[in-house]
């Protein structure tokens, strides 16, 4: 790994860590009085200094004159913030609940022209989620208020309230996000990615999380409530791959999916919705996860299923105390 710094084209210095210019003119400063195998006093305070984030353990004895560090953005910019670049190379639940969320509620923004480097941005109503999601992000970058506002479409008009917007400027973690199936315009265009199964319904978490939402309704001349699970995408090839991924996971499952303003609607009820959202909600704690939804979850299982649903979640239990006496 090698040193991200600002101000400064390529110089034959080494360092893990990334800091700011001011610091950068204090080693190049030093450089002259190391030697191999010694470090100088002047910098050994380098490791507590506000201004910088330590990736990996460093060596400040080493010989300077042998490594290389690269660029980023010589200008400076967002890059200047921390975060953890490499988070969409590597397959964990906190990597698979962010991209799934970021497929729905996120967007790409090549900029590259006008502001010298390429955006991602999650948006959401919900505050204290981008928090997760930039903790999980190992990130510092600032959480802005997008102020509440009327979005027109076809003509009409539409209140939108007060939302948030966590916005990162990263070359690296964009090009992730390309090969991972999103693009700079991603709402009509974006491939369903490519997801290992035991990450899948971590994903579908945060996909849910974005541009999902759970529905109980009293239907005409019945006394229980129905749930309905309905996940929402611009993109007609994406939300039909979405589809087939769950019919192969789940082996059957009922589905009602149809173009509503603009958008494609999936839409799955009864037992279909409630499998899904058992498996979207399993190992809870291994990823983020929006408060109000699964509260809303918890409240249908404990206070409205329906006399059938339950029956069939009864045999179900004792279904599973068998196989395990059995077994």
């Amino acid at each position: 790994m090698y040193l991200s710094y600002h101000g400064l084209g390529q110089t034959p210095y080494p360092a893990e860590v990334i800091f700011s210019w001011g610091i950068m003119k204090r080693l190049v400063g030093y450089r002259s009085g190391l030697t191999a195998g010694t470090a100088n006093p002047s910098i050994r305070g380098f490791e507590s200094h506000p201004d910088l984030h330590f990736v990996d353990t460093i060596d400040f004895g080493c010989c300077l004159g042998h490594t290389r560090f690269v660029s980023r953005d010589q200008r400076g910019g967002h890059n200047r913030k921390k975060i953890n670049e490499d988070f969409f190379k590597e397959w964990s639940s906190e990597m698979a609940y962010v991209l799934g969320f970021m497929f729905a509620d996120g967007s790409l923004i090549d900029s590259n022209q006008s502001s010298r480097t390429y955006y991602l941005a999650f948006s959401n109503t919900d505050y204290k989620l981008l928090e997760k999601i930039r903790s999980a992000l190992d990130s510092n970058h600032r959480i802005y208020v997008r102020p509440a506002h009327i979005m027109k479409h076809k003509k009409k008009k539409y209140a939108c309230k007060e939302g948030y917007v966590l916005r990162i400027g990263n070359k690296n973690m964009y090009s992730d996000l390309i090969s991972l199936g999103m693009s700079s315009r991603k709402s009509r265009s974006m491939k369903f990615p490519d997801i290992p199964d035991e990450y899948f319904y971590v994903f579908l978490r945060g996909y849910f999380d974005g541009d999902g939402c759970i529905n109980t309704y009293l239907k005409s001349g019945r006394n229980y409530y129905i749930l309905s699970l309905i996940f929402t995408s611009a993109s007609e090839c994406f939300l039909a791959e979405l589809s087939a991924k769950l019919a192969h996971l789940l082996k059957k499952c009922n589905k009602n999916y149809y173009n509503s303003m603009g958008a494609y609607n999936l839409i799955y009820r009864g037992k279909d919705a409630l499998l899904i959202l058992e498996k979207i909600y399993e190992n809870i704690d291994s990823a983020p996860y929006m408060f109000r939804k699964y509260d809303k979850y918890l409240d249908y299982v404990n206070n409205l299923v329906g006399p059938r649903l339950q029956l069939w979640l009864d045999r179900r239990d004792l279904d599973k105390q068998g196989s395990l006496v059995g077994a």
